[in-house]
């Protein structure tokens, strides 16, 4: 990641140096994605969804950093000391590493891109046995389809656009993954063509709409918000 991207975890903000001893705001991906309209946005989420989210999330990234090699949940939770409401979300995370072998290198490790002038979070990044490298993004969806939700594919394919340009990170497969809580999982390859070029307009055109006047910068600079996670 460049030394120039800062990001805020208090606020959930990203900000780069703009050369001069100073800082410029960046939206994150989501804000990119609900403002364009394919996300409804935080305002339909309530405080508990949002909670439920953040803590999948964060004891996922636990799991990797403290027991990277743990193939079940007994063997993390003799590393870690694991909220028992969050079980069910790492066993899910564990089955899926086992039965896909999906190796993690990186997990919630920030990213942006100097073109589009926009930062996201990568959730997990990895390799799959045959070499395939594999960016995948973890979803709290208690259900869904046969098919991930649009927004999702393009979300993918912007942090794999922007882990690419700040990184030098390439990606094989883009991976929906959603964790129910209930031990089990469900990968979504996302693999629509359109993705990346989908969201490269949706940046240009944020970007244009915010310079008009027709988006307003967020009080508190909150750079990301909640989409169907």
């Amino acid at each position: 990641m460049s030394n120039a991207l800062r990001y805020d975890a208090a606020t959930h903000s990203y900000f780069v140096a703009n050369g001069n001893g100073k800082e410029r705001w960046l939206p994150g991906v989501t804000r990119v994605l609900a403002d364009m309209g394919f996300s409804k946005g935080a305002r339909f989420f309530t405080p508990e969804s949002r909670q439920r989210g953040t803590a999948m999330h964060y004891a996922v990234q636990l799991t990797d950093r403290h027991a990277p090699l743990a193939t079940t949940l007994e063997e993390v939770l003799d590393v870690i000391d694991l909220d028992p409401r969050l079980h069910g979300y790492v066993a899910g995370w564990l089955l899926f590493k086992r039965e896909t072998g999906f190796r993690s290198i990186q997990s919630e490790f920030q990213v942006w891109s100097p073109a589009l002038q926009v930062a996201g979070t990568v959730d997990a990044y990895g390799t799959y046995p045959d070499g395939r490298r594999v960016l995948v993004d973890l979803k709290s969806w208690a259900s869904q389809g046969a098919n991930p939700k649009r927004s999702a594919e393009i979300q993918t394919a912007g942090y794999a656009l922007l882990a690419k340009e700040s990184m030098g990170l390439e990606t094989d497969l883009r991976v929906t993954l959603k964790l129910p809580g209930d031990n089990s999982y469900r990968a979504y390859c996302c693999e629509n063509v359109r993705d990346a070029m989908i969201f490269r307009s949706c940046c240009s055109v944020w970007w244009e709409r915010q310079q008009s006047g027709l988006i307003e910068k967020p009080t508190g600079q909150e750079s990301e918000v909640e989409v169907e996670a």
